[in-house]
């Protein structure tokens, strides 16, 4: 253990206190900070770093239940093997002693260090078959500290579970099995809360918890007792109750194994975690509802979902779960777009924050929009289309034959698209005979490795089926090659519009990709200056048209970034006129197309231009520009003179997957739909190809140092890396995401 303290403000450890040790628990107490090792206690004073040492049985600390860690300015609990002591902190001497206790309850020393409660047993006459008989009984004891003797108990039991002080040190609560030893029956185990006046040890009020035949056996009690609860190692029973001992909770149904549970008295709160799994859940004690759950994973990676299963999480989290409906399980992409609402999970948890919940909300309502999905429709099953069955059987090599069978729901049904990998291979029109119920057998080429097939019935009022997934294997290894076409736009015939560094980048890219060893073969396609014109874009369907279903396709793109009026993107030419960018240059939409129309699964296009994200129309608004010094931006002129840095579009990018299937492709961008990108003498490259090249060839988007650089790895490192190196000026993202698809681009 490195023993630091930690300023929350500051977020860094500000002191380090200790370079080794061992602690079973730790915690703070009286303003001091404490741990145990399995025979010892340490006290430390945070402001002098002062450090007490007490030996005793402090293994016990190490189970949650001895809650026999108590200690006050001048005193302090030592447990030992078969007794306990008080000891005198100043001068080390044992105040008190006693070799009868019962460990599984709380130590309370007193604020004012008169009395000290813990369990014990004590001398008490009982009445049998009409005789008094004096015997030994178990009990919740007070000793005065003045008198070193026990002077009253409370609760005569063989099973105590916990206590707490009441009314400021007036009466005292205490948890407990009912032990009436003159009419005892073994058969029923009731659970009392009583309530004690310290003074007289007569009982002020008592209430039944629980009846069962066996004892639960766990409780948890919050700070100052306002609420209990008890639960048994499995988790299938766990009821909460407030202070007056009524149960208002019981939700063993969550069957959390072995739970431990957090009270929050000032919010009413209650979080429940588990040794079993990184799960926490969280309850509303004033509403008596479930809030929702948080899962923590590895690499800062959460999940954080509503009773009614709305979420929010990071987004490689999200893409790893998995829906059960009836008999089937479904990927994220179906359900994401309805259930993934941060602004909801915020509220439902008690986020205090509106700016950031609003924030959300409209990223939210910006990405429906990008969908074409009403944000208000509810999910409703028995609306949508069905797939009654879908059968699965190998037919000639690297095919699968499917038979699929499907009815409709409110509408009549009209679309039937097939998608491997996320990329569409397959769609038709449903014919007016099958419009109600649709049979159909499918004859489809596999691809080498894992081929996901998604199968997706649509109806006339645009509804979907749930999608049905299925998995087949191809064994057959094949070595893909690779197929790339690098474009540059550096010389234009206005020549103002010039950059210094587009063939480069263009170049360098291809010279990088000729030497993977990822790829069978690397079949290159340069395309530069005056040879990119619009016409040049049919040549590239031929290119690519070599290319099988196991080969990569990709795309580099080096040049300016143009917006027009209606915020169509376009890839300026040599010949483009810049007062129109409809004239003589490429939009990004013939990309697109060109993505559509080919047979390959793996498909790629980065682009190494200005404004080259998504722009969202309705959040634009005009600023000055700023000077860069050496450093030159890839922005041809447009309508307006600069963008917004932040707009609800962007962000949906970031908190939000890309969920349009067409071509299949990913597209990454150099830069935000309102950001420059960046080139300059110190990267001697456009940034973006800066860092791309960093990533693959210098290798270090390899995260997990497989010597492989896969797709993910590098779209994280080329995105973190840019924000990092332009100051947060720019930020990578992407048009278009293939969430279901990630492969090799570099090994070495």
């Amino acid at each position: 253990m490195k023993l630091s303290i930690y300023n929350i403000q500051k977020r860094k450890f500000t002191k380090l206190i200790k370079k080794t040790g061992y602690a079973t628990t730790s915690g703070f107490m009286n303003n001091e900070f404490y741990y145990c090792d399995n025979a010892s206690l340490y006290i430390i004073n945070l402001k002098t770093l002062a450090e007490e040492k007490y030996s005793g049985m402090y293994s016990l600390a190490a189970l949650p239940q001895y809650q026999m860690i108590n200690f006050t300015d001048h005193l302090v609990f030592v447990p030992e093997s078969g007794k306990y002591k008080i000891v005198n902190r100043k001068t080390k001497e044992v105040e008190y002693e006693n070799t009868a206790w019962n460990l599984n309850v709380r130590v309370i020393i007193s604020p004012d260090e008169k009395n000290v409660f813990t369990t014990g047993v004590v001398k008490t006459k009982k009445i049998f078959g009409g005789n008094e008989v004096e015997m030994d009984m178990n009990a919740v004891i007070r000793i005065d500290m003045a008198k070193k003797a026990i002077v009253s108990h409370y609760a005569e039991t063989y099973y105590p579970y916990d206590f707490v002080m009441r009314d400021n040190g007036k009466s005292i609560g205490i948890w407990y099995v009912k032990y009436d030893i003159e009419h005892y029956n073994d058969s029923l185990k009731e659970a009392l809360y009583s309530v004690y006046d310290i003074e007289t040890a007569k009982v002020i009020s008592t209430k039944t918890l629980t009846q069962s035949k066996e004892i639960i056996t766990n409780h948890h009690t919050s700070e100052n007792g306002r609420y209990f609860a008890m639960d048994n190692y499995l988790g299938n029973s766990l009821k909460i109750f407030n202070e007056s001992g009524d149960m208002i909770m019981d939700i063993g149904e969550l069957k959390i194994p072995m739970p431990k549970l957090f009270f929050n008295e000032s919010l009413d709160r209650l979080i429940i975690t588990t040794y079993q799994n990184p799960l926490a859940t969280f309850v509303d004690l004033k509403t008596r509802k479930i809030i929702g759950q948080l899962v923590n994973a590895n690499d800062d990676q959460y999940f954080l979902v509503t009773s009614d299963l709305h979420y929010l999480g990071s987004k490689d989290f999200i893409k790893n779960i998995r829906f059960k409906y009836q008999s089937e399980i479904f990927s994220f992409e179906q359900f994401d777009a309805k259930l993934n609402q941060p602004h909801k999970v915020l509220k439902a948890f008690g986020c205090k924050d509106t700016v950031l919940i609003k924030a959300y909300e409209t990223a939210f309502l910006k990405r429906m929009k990008l969908l074409g999905i009403k944000a208000e429709e509810n999910l409703n099953f028995k609306s949508f289309p069905t797939i009654l069955s879908l059968k699965m059987e190998d037919d000639k090599p690297n095919f699968v034959k499917f038979s699929i069978s499907a009815s409709k729901g409110k509408a009549k049904l009209s679309d039937l698209e097939v998608y491997n990998n996320a990329t569409l291979v397959y769609s038709e029109k449903i014919s007016d005979d099958q419009k109600n119920k649709f049979d159909k057998t499918l004859v489809i080429e596999t691809s080498s490795g894992i081929n996901r097939y998604e199968f997706i019935i649509k109806d006339e009022s645009g509804y979907e089926s749930p999608r049905i997934t299925r998995f087949y294997n191809n064994t057959t290894v094949v070595k893909p090659n690779l197929y790339l076409v690098v474009i540059a736009s550096e010389k234009f015939k206005n020549s103002k519009y010039n950059l210094s560094y587009a063939v480069k980048d263009a170049t360098d890219m291809a010279n990088t990709m000729a030497n993977s060893k990822s790829f069978g073969k690397t079949e290159i396609k340069k395309v530069f200056n005056q040879s990119f014109t619009v016409d040049s874009m049919a040549n590239l369907n031929s290119f690519f048209s070599k290319a099988t279903i196991n080969d990569v396709v990709m795309v580099f793109f080096a040049g300016h970034g143009y917006l027009d009026d209606d915020l169509t993107y376009y890839f300026p030419t040599y010949y483009t006129d810049f007062t129109d960018p409809k004239i003589n240059s490429v939009t990004y939409k013939t990309f697109e197309k060109l993505f559509q129309g080919m047979k390959p699964i793996r498909k790629l296009m980065f682009i190494d231009a200005c404004f080259s994200g998504e722009v969202d129309e309705e959040t634009i608004f005009n600023t000055e520009d700023e000077e860069s010094g050496k450093d030159t931006t890839r922005s041809a002129k447009t309508i307006y003179s600069t963008f917004a840095q932040s707009t609800a579009l962007e962000m949906s990018k970031t908190i939000f997957s890309d969920l349009r299937q067409n071509s299949g492709a990913t597209i990454i961008s150099s830069a935000g739909g309102t950001e420059a990108a960046f080139e300059g003498e110190k990267w001697n490259n456009g940034l973006f190809t800066y860092c791309l090249l960093q990533g693959i060839s210098k290798t270090k988007a390899d995260k997990n140092f497989d010597k492989k650089v896969m797709l993910s790895e590098l779209q994280r490192f080329v995105a973190d890396e840019v924000y990092r190196l332009s100051d947060g000026k720019q930020s990578p993202t992407y048009r278009m995401e293939n969430t279901a698809l990630d492969y090799e681009l570099w090994e070495y």
